[in-house]
C-alpha cells in the first residue's frame, strides 16, 4: 500500500537565496492564493525574490524584485577640456553630459567602470561613422549625427515622480531643432534618472513642441556605444527558453535583432548590464563589428515616451524578469 505525505504542497520564499519562509498545504485545502509577510533582512537595494512551489506534478518557481533606495543623489557641474559637464551619481551608478559636445551621456559607470564608448571631447571618425561620438542618445528618425551636432543643446537637474510616487532625479537634455528641415521647431527632451544606490538607469523622451510635425509615424532611436578596457572584453548573453548563447564583441561583424532581457558582462570584472526595452519599443537589437559595440531600440515617437530601463548587478540571471519596471511611469 503506498504511502502519502501528510503534505503534498509546500511554498519556499528567497530573498537573494535566503530562504525566508516555507510553508505546507495539504491537497485537500485547495490553496489557490497565499499570503504571508516575511522579514527583509538582507534586502539590498535590487533583491531578487524568488518563490519555488513543489506540487504533485513536479516544481515550479515565480520570480520578482525588490527595489530600495537609500542615501542621496550628488550633483555636480563642472568644466572639463573647455566644456560644461553634468555628473549624477546615485552612488553606485554615475552619469556624465556634456550639452556642448553632443546632446547624450558621454560616460555611464557602475561601481566605478566605465561601461560606454565615446570620443568626448570632440566628434571623431570611427569606422563607417564620421562623425562619430559615441555615448547614449535619442533622436527623432531621420536626423544624423551631423545634423545634430548643428543643433544647440542644455542641461539641468530635476527631480520627477514615478507612477509609485518614488522620487527620482533626473538630468534632463533639451534640444531644439532649427536647422534639420524635416525636424525644424522640434524641442524634445531626453530624460535620464536615477534612484539612491538603485542599481538602474531609467530613461525617456518627451516633446515640448512638435513643431507642426505629425509624430504618428515616427521613431525615437535610442542608441548606446559600449566598451570596456578593451572592446574585446565584452559579451553579449542572450537567452531564449532557458538557452544562453553567447557573443564576444570586438571580434567579427554581427547583428542581433531581439536583445531584450540580455545581459553583457566583461572578463575583468563581475558587473553585468541588462538593457530593457520600454513597453511601447518595437526593436531593441545590436550590432557588433571590430571597431564598435552598438546597442540599438526604436520606439513609437509621441509626446511622452514610455521608460526603457538598464540595470547593473554582479548576478547573473534572466534579465526579462526586469520587465515589470513597465508598471512605472512618469508624468
Amino acid at each position: 500500500m503506498e504511502k502519502h505525505s501528510e503534505y503534498d504542497q509546500k511554498i519556499d520564499i528567497y530573498l537573494n537565496d535566503a530562504k525566508k519562509l516555507s510553508a505546507n498545504f495539504s491537497q485537500e485545502q485547495e490553496q489557490k492564493v497565499f499570503k504571508a509577510n516575511f522579514s527583509i533582512e538582507g534586502m539590498q537595494p535590487l533583491s531578487l525574490v524568488k518563490a519555488e512551489m513543489t506540487l504533485d506534478s513536479g516544481k515550479t518557481h515565480a520570480n520578482d524584485f525588490l527595489l530600495k533606495p537609500r542615501g542621496e543623489i550628488r550633483i555636480l557641474t563642472e568644466k572639463q577640456c573647455g566644456k560644461t559637464v553634468y555628473t549624477m551619481d546615485n552612488g553606485i551608478i554615475s552619469l556624465k553630459a556634456a550639452p556642448e559636445f553632443y546632446p547624450g551621456l558621454f560616460s555611464l559607470s557602475y561601481k566605478g567602470k566605465e561601461w560606454l564608448d565615446s570620443s568626448f571631447p570632440e566628434p571623431v571618425a570611427k569606422g563607417w561613422w564620421n562623425p562619430w561620438a559615441g555615448g547614449m542618445k535619442t533622436v527623432p528618425s531621420q536626423m544624423s549625427v551631423f545634423s545634430l551636432l548643428k543643433e544647440k543643446s542644455s542641461a539641468e537637474f530635476l527631480n520627477v515622480k514615478d507612477s509609485y510616487e518614488n522620487e527620482w532625479s533626473v538630468l534632463a537634455i533639451h534640444t531644439k531643432a532649427v536647422e534639420h528641415s524635416n525636424w525644424k521647431g522640434l524641442e524634445y527632451i531626453p530624460y535620464y534618472a536615477l534612484l539612491p544606490e538603485v542599481p538602474i538607469l531609467a530613461h525617456w523622451v518627451k516633446v515640448n513642441n512638435a513643431g507642426g510635425k505629425y509624430l504618428l509615424n515616427e521613431k525615437w532611436i535610442t542608441d548606446i556605444f559600449l566598451s570596456g578596457s578593451s572592446l574585446n572584453d565584452l559579451t553579449l548573453t542572450l537567452s531564449d527558453k532557458g538557452a544562453e548563447s553567447a557573443y564576444q564583441a570586438g571580434v567579427e561583424e554581427q547583428s542581433f535583432v531581439d536583445i531584450n532581457g540580455s545581459r553583457i558582462s566583461s572578463s575583468l570584472s563581475p558587473e553585468k548590464m541588462y538593457v530593457m526595452k520600454s513597453k511601447d519599443t518595437e526593436f531593441l537589437g545590436a550590432y557588433m563589428n571590430k571597431e564598435a559595440f552598438e546597442v540599438i531600440s526604436e520606439r513609437k515617437a509621441g509626446t511622452l515616451a514610455k521608460p526603457g530601463f538598464i540595470a547593473f548587478d554582479d548576478r547573473s540571471f534572466d534579465g526579462r524578469l526586469l520587465n515589470k519596471l513597465h508598471y512605472l511611469e512618469f508624468r
